[in-house]
């Protein structure tokens, strides 16, 4: 049944694949690319603000992880009364392999989202997708070998815990049976070895602390990739934006094109009104007021006559149009 279900959803994520490309080439035909690129652009947009939130949320946890190891180490190595410490340990350790755990599980999570972004590649464009992942594998694998030199300590830190609850319980077994004898020297005994097993095994998990020498060189090696590929995220948005100008332009005609959109506005609005008062319907019902159609059209005995003394000055509006448009 496991098989079958990650078949079905495999297929599903391959059906869902192919309807977004098919959307994406049905916004091409029905808006003439505006559509498209709009679309393109918040993919694009909600793909990055998802990359930056997973960082944020990713570097605290590494910085908390870095934090702990350290308080951790300095307790191993500080530490007089080592059965009295036992519980403070033990709570250090749950909280630095926990931590650990959630930064390997949120890495896992983020590449399989990304994975969404591949799919939906034909809404995008392959050029863009690979200009966002440019140093993708770099970084993923930069990742990969710094969680991995964690993962070894969590799992040092999981076997040296339950060496720990083992040795406590037989600890507590043995005091218990020694009180019921009223045994006090061999109880003194059992707690001076108990202490000094304790000992030992607080100087194997320094040891296993010491070992990840030069995990803070490959996590300084992280952030640096992790830098480039914030360049390649905003490189990415720069491009189809880019672009976005480039069809805006497209779709501005004649009179209209290369003027900034707000003065094209602007004047259409202008010349909407202007063509509102040429009409003979406002002109003849005094709708409005002074109308320049009064000027330009004249009444006569069938209907109305065109003021040809206003030649002239259409000559100069026509050789105006003319410049405007050039």
């Amino acid at each position: 049944f496991h098989h079958q279900k990650e078949a079905f959803r495999s297929e599903c994520d391959r059906i869902c694949a192919e309807t977004e490309q098919v959307k994406a080439l049905l916004a091409v035909k029905m808006t003439d690319e505006r559509g498209f690129i709009d679309a393109a652009l918040a993919l694009l947009y909600s793909e990055v603000t998802a990359r930056s939130s997973y960082e944020g949320r990713q570097r605290r946890r590494e910085t908390e992880v870095f934090a702990m190891i350290t308080a951790f180490s300095d307790a191993l190595t500080s530490t007089t009364d080592h059965a009295q410490e036992l519980g403070t340990m033990k709570i250090m350790l749950n909280t630095v392999t926990q931590k650990i755990e959630e930064s390997i599980k949120e890495a896992e999570r983020e590449r399989n989202r990304k994975q969404q972004l591949i799919n939906n590649a034909g809404i995008i464009g392959d050029d863009i997708v690979a200009k966002l992942n440019s140093h993708g594998y770099e970084e993923e694998t930069t990742e990969t070998s710094f969680l991995a030199k964690l993962k070894s300590l969590s799992q040092a830190a999981t076997q040296f815990r339950n060496e720990l609850n083992t040795t406590e319980l037989e600890f507590d077994e043995k005091i218990k049976a020694l009180e019921e004898r009223r045994n006090m020297p061999a109880i003194e005994a059992a707690r001076i070895k108990y202490d000094r097993v304790l000992r030992e095994y607080y100087k194997q998990m320094a040891r296993s602390v010491e070992r990840l020498h030069g995990v803070q060189e490959m996590y300084n090696e992280l952030l640096d990739v992790r830098d480039e590929c914030n360049e390649d995220q905003n490189q990415a948005i720069e491009i189809l934006e880019q672009r976005k100008a480039e069809v805006d332009a497209k779709m501005q005609k004649g009179l209209f094109r290369g003027i900034d959109e707000e003065l094209a506005e602007a004047i259409k609005f202008f010349l909407g009104e202007a063509r509102r008062e040429l009409l003979p319907s406002e002109a003849s019902t005094g709708v409005g007021g002074p109308s320049l159609f009064a000027d330009t059209f004249m009444p006569s005995d069938h209907g109305w006559t065109f003021n040809w003394d206003l030649i002239p000055e259409l000559r100069k509006f026509e050789e105006f149009y003319a410049n405007a448009q050039n």
